[in-house]
């Protein structure tokens, strides 16, 4: 069994071992899948950005020509040297092929096969588990400790600092896409272009992320209880092509962020001050609805929902379904029990 598991993968990388002949990265992160995926092939063809050294396939040169990935995969380069054989199948199925193929690969080419969330009853991912001479990797949505590290590494890159405060505000704005990640962060980096220093100022400025505000929308209708506001900003942001883990991201922070609020209201704080004091600062177009939710979600309900949000990311990462209908539960479950925290506060 070649399984890599998500904490071993970076180190994988770092040093990939040499009686590998393909190598799958699946997950619902694409940009983080292709990231890996060209950090993989320069590492084997010992270089970076020799496009004359990686042959990249999609479906449609499968579909045209079938023997296509057995071809370049088996034939020795004309150049000679090391060549990776990038492969994006998306819904074609290649896990027969490369089986067969697998004892034919010689040792100077690596396939490296770029999937997206793969269930583990899936075929592909099956295969490549299962083979000595292959590997899986998988890619999750980075977490909100990987993504603070790679703010300050990638805005150090360009020589600037950046403080906790400017971080949490920017990490909240960022998605779960890591290659979409980077490009935000180029631009910013652009922006604070012969400076030191990244401000929230800055952030404000530069940083732009409708899709958040939408899920931003869909946090605050579902902890008001609002079940087809919810229904609909979710149906939206999932047709918008917005990752179910990077919604799920975003509901789980904002349940923290009532937690953490009605934890100091239980002890003598108002909802106002409170959130009118918090850092980083919540969007001002929020505060009204954040401080009502806040006066009435209580602590037992709220660490009932973070429960749900946490079964349900388990279950995504599980592949235990549909990741788009286990987050429509999970949110609209979570809206129904608000619906009835807010029948109760009004009752009262």
């Amino acid at each position: 069994m070649t399984a890599i598991t998500a904490n071993r993968v970076n180190a994988f990388l770092n040093n990939p071992p040499e009686n590998f002949r393909a190598i799958l990265i699946h997950g619902s992160d694409r940009g983080l899948v292709n990231e890996r995926a060209g950090a993989l092939a320069n590492k084997f063809i010992g270089q970076s950005d020799n496009e004359l050294s990686i042959t990249r396939l999609i479906s449609g040169d499968l579909e045209l020509d079938p023997g296509r990935l057995s071809d370049e995969a088996t034939s020795i380069g004309l150049f000679g040297g090391k060549r990776a054989v990038r492969v994006r199948p998306e819904k074609i199925q290649i896990a027969d092929q490369i089986d067969n193929i697998l004892e034919r690969i010689p040792d100077d080419i690596l396939v490296i096969v770029e999937a997206g969330q793969l269930t583990p009853s899936s075929k592909l991912r099956k295969m490549f588990e299962a083979s000595t001479a292959c590997a899986a990797l998988p890619c999750y949505s980075d977490g909100a400790g990987d993504l603070n590290q790679i703010i300050v590494e990638h805005l150090q890159k360009s020589g600037l600092a950046i403080d906790s405060e400017a971080i949490a505000a920017l990490s909240a704005q960022l998605g779960s896409d890591r290659q979409a990640t980077r490009s935000e962060l180029d631009k910013l980096a652009l922006y604070c272009s012969g400076r030191d220093h990244v401000s929230l100022a800055d952030i404000a400025e530069i940083i732009s992320d409708s899709s958040m505000l939408n899920i931003d929308d869909l946090c605050d209708s579902s902890g008001l209880g609002q079940l087809q506001e919810s229904d609909l900003l979710l149906q939206r942001l999932l047709q918008s092509n917005v990752a179910p883990d990077r919604i799920l991201a975003g509901i789980n922070r904002h349940y923290m962020l009532l937690h953490e609020l009605r934890s100091s209201a239980d002890t003598g704080g108002r909802p106002d001050d409170l959130v009118a004091r918090y850092r980083p600062p919540i969007f001002f177009k929020r505060k009204a609805a954040v401080i009502n939710q806040c006066r009435i979600w209580r602590l037992p309900d709220l660490n009932r929902a973070l429960e749900i949000i946490g079964r349900a990311e388990w279950q995504i990462r599980q592949g235990d379904g549909l990741a788009g209908e286990i987050i429509s539960t999970a949110i609209l479950t979570i809206c129904a029990k608000a619906g009835s925290i807010v029948g109760r506060s009004r009752a009262s």
